[in-house]
C-alpha cells in the first residue's frame, strides 16, 4: 500500500470525512496489478470449466468495487489480494481434465492438497514429519475424490449437451418447420419442371431452339435457377451432416458405451490414488507426470470438437453458401409463381395447354 493510501486510511478511520469520491476508489481498485493478475488467471481457469473454476468465477463476479471510503477500499483490496493468490494453476488444475500443453505445471506433486487445514503441495506432504502415513493417505483420498467429482460432473454435462442435439428434433419450432418446408419445396420445384415436359408446346420449343421464344426462355431460366438452387441445397445439407456427424457419432457412442466409459474413468481415479499413495510409501517426490492421468489421453471422444459443433461454430464458407441457398430459394419461389401465372394465361387465352 502506498503512503498516500495509508494516510487516507488513517484519516478515514479517525475523522468523519464521508466519501472520497475524488479519488475514484473503484476505478483505482480495478487498476491495481493484483486485479490484472487475478483477471488474467480467471480467464485461463475458465477454459477447464470445473466446479472449482466456477467458484473462482463466482467470487470474482461478486467483488464489490463500489468502495465509498478508504476503509472499504482496504477491505476489498485485501479480499482481492487473497483471491488472487489462490488463482494460480496449482490451486485448480484437475489432472483428469487437462490436455498436453495446457498448463505450466510439470508434476502432480505441484498440485495443492488440503492437508491439516492448509493447502500444501503434494511433494511437500511426502516428507512432512509428525504426520502418520495413514493420515497422509486420507488426504490423498479426499483430494482425489474432488478430482473425481469434477471429472464426472464434466462428463455428465457433456453427455446432457450431446443428447440434446438430436438428428430428428421432435420439438416443433419455427426453424424445424421451415427446414421441412424447404425440403418439400425442393421436391415440388423439381416435379414442376418435370411436369412442364409433358406440355407439348413447351417440350417442342425446348427441343427445337432453346431461348428461341418466350416459352423456351422462361423454362430455361427456371431450369438454370433450379439447378443452381438444388446444387446449393445439396451442398449445404451434405456439409451440415458431415460436420454434425461428430455429434451423431458421439450420441450413438455414449448410448452404447456409456457404462464402459464410467468403468474406465473409475479405474483411472483408482490408478491416480494409487500413484499418490505409492509416492508416499516410497517417499519419492513426483516429477514430469502432470499429464499421465489425463482423461483426454484415451480415444473415446473429442469433447472440445463436439462442443464447437454444438455451439454452431460453422465456417465462414458454409455461412456464405447457406446464404446463397436462401437467396436462390426466394428466386425459385418467384420463378414458379411467374411460370404458373404464365401457364394460366396461356390456358385462358390460347384455348388450353395440351
Amino acid at each position: 500500500m502506498t503512503s498516500e493510501k495509508k494516510l487516507l486510511l488513517f484519516i478515514s478511520l479517525t475523522e468523519n470525512i464521508g466519501s472520497i469520491d475524488s479519488y475514484k476508489l473503484s476505478q483505482d481498485l480495478k487498476g491495481t496489478e493484483v486485479y490484472y493478475y487475478y483477471e488474467k488467471n480467471i480467464q485461463k481457469a475458465l477454459k477447464f470449466d470445473t466446479i472449482r473454476t466456477k467458484k473462482m468465477k463466482y467470487y470474482f463476479d461478486n467483488l464489490n468495487f463500489n468502495a465509498k471510503n478508504m476503509s472499504e477500499y482496504i477491505k476489498e483490496y485485501s479480499k482481492l489480494y487473497f483471491l488472487a493468490t489462490q488463482s494460480n494453476e496449482r490451486y485448480y488444475i484437475n489432472p483428469f481434465i487437462i490436455k498436453e500443453g495446457e498448463t505450466n505445471l510439470k508434476s502432480l506433486g505441484e498440485l495443492l492438497f488440503k492437508f491439516d487445514g492448509q493447502l500444501v503441495p503434494f511433494n511437500s506432504i511426502i516428507n512432512k514429519g509428525n504426520y502418520s502415513l495413514e493420515y497422509k493417505k486420507l488426504a490423498v483420498k479426499e483430494n482425489v475424490k474432488t478430482y473425481k467429482e469434477e471429472l464426472f460432473d464434466m462428463l455428465d454435462s457433456q453427455v446432457k449437451k450431446i443428447k440434446k442435439e438430436r438428428l430428428v428434433k421432435r420439438k416443433v419450432t419455427a426453424k424445424n418447420v421451415l427446414s421441412y418446408a424447404e425440403f418439400f419445396c425442393s421436391i415440388f420445384f423439381s416435379a414442376f419442371l418435370f411436369m412442364l415436359f409433358f406440355i407439348p408446346r413447351f417440350y417442342e420449343s425446348l427441343i427445337a431452339k432453346p431461348f428461341s421464344s418466350f416459352d423456351s426462355s422462361i423454362i430455361f431460366i427456371y431450369f438454370i435457377g433450379l439447378v443452381i438452387y438444388l446444387s446449393l441445397y445439396i451442398a449445404t445439407a451434405s456439409w451440415h451432416n458431415r460436420v454434425y456427424e461428430t455429434v451423431f457419432y458421439a450420441r450413438r457412442f455414449l448410448r452404447i458405451r456409456h457404462r464402459a466409459i464410467l468403468v474406465y474413468l473409475e479405474k483411472k481415479c483408482q490408478l491416480l490414488e494409487k500413484h499418490f499413495i505409492t509416492a508416499l510409501e516410497n517417499k519419492k517426490t513426483l516429477k514430469d507426470d502432470i499429464y499421465d492421468f489425463s482423461y483426454y489421453d484415451n480415444k473415446f471422444l473429442d469433447f472440445d470438437f463436439v462442443n464447437k459443433v454444438i455451439n454452431n461454430k460453422m465456417s465462414k464458407s458454409y455461412t456464405i453458401c447457406s446464404a446463397l441457398k436462401t437467396i436462390f430459394f426466394g428466386v425459385m419461389i418467384l420463378l414458379i409463381l411467374f411460370v404458373s401465372c404464365y401457364l394460366i394465361f396461356i390456358a385462358l387465352t390460347k384455348g388450353g395447354l395440351f
